[in-house]
């Protein structure tokens, strides 16, 4: 949304539905309006429903009561960070689980290699013990 549209608008019109309603978004409104000072990441609603993230922090304006009568938010969209991030994210995670069942193929065959070597000098022992047997009644 444009800055003029935000301006007067509820806070919740930028969050999900499901952030809104949660016991977090509650702790967020109760600490800010005890005073305290929120900066990070958050993660936002922005036109057409897309997700946006903003570098932000909300600051709470104490007044000469002593008790906070509005909150001043400054915020800048670090959406296409946050999306690179996150697919290097997945790119990582991808990564693990190919070697991760790299790993396990690995073992798997070395697994097949040994039985084959196993095998083979059964085998071995078995011809050695045979062509000594030939040789033995061809004397």
């Amino acid at each position: 949304m444009p800055s003029a549209e935000l301006k007067g608008c509820h806070h919740s019109k930028l969050c999900s539905a499901e952030y809104t309603q949660s016991n977090d978004y509650r702790e967020f409104w109760s600490r800010l309006n005890h005073g305290d000072f929120f900066s990070g990441q958050f993660q936002r609603v922005g036109n057409g429903g897309r997700t946006v993230w903003l570098e932000a922090t909300y600051n709470p304006v104490i007044g000469k009561d002593g008790k906070p009568y509005r909150v001043i938010k400054f915020a800048s969209d670090v959406t296409a960070q946050m999306q690179r991030f996150q697919a290097e994210q997945h790119t990582a995670q991808t990564a693990y689980q190919i070697s991760m069942e790299t790993e396990n193929l690995s073992a798997s065959g070395q697994e097949v290699i040994l039985q084959a070597i196993s095998k083979m000098r059964f085998l071995e022992e078995h011809v050695t013990t045979s062509s000594n047997q030939v040789q033995s009644t061809g004397r």
